[in-house]
């Protein structure tokens, strides 16, 4: 599968969301590596474990929100009448 298809049938709801998370994890994995450098001049504990890890979980988390939105929402709309979706709908908006 190409990635344009990919992007064509991912919702654009979505779609900013995973770009802006992934560069927040790129830019978080960028000063982990930019802290790591200043505690080894300073020689002190390697707190630079920390935002390393952080970043890990964005990824994961979006990775599991990326496999969300291209794998299960389009097997659950199969599986879904137009009704029971609105049902659902009707639902939701009333515990908002």
């Amino acid at each position: 599968m190409s990635w344009m298809a990919i992007i064509k049938h991912y919702p654009l709801d979505a779609l900013p969301y995973e770009v802006g998370f992934f560069l927040l994890a790129l830019s978080m994995i960028w000063y982990s590596i930019v802290l790591m450098k200043m505690v080894n001049i300073i020689r002190e504990k390697p707190i630079w474990i920390l935002p390393l890890v952080g970043a890990l979980c964005v990824l994961v988390s979006v990775g599991m929100h990326s496999f969300a939105y291209l794998v299960l929402l389009p097997q659950m709309d199969a599986l879904r009448t137009v009704e029971e979706i609105n049902q659902m709908t009707a639902f939701m908006m009333k515990w908002r």
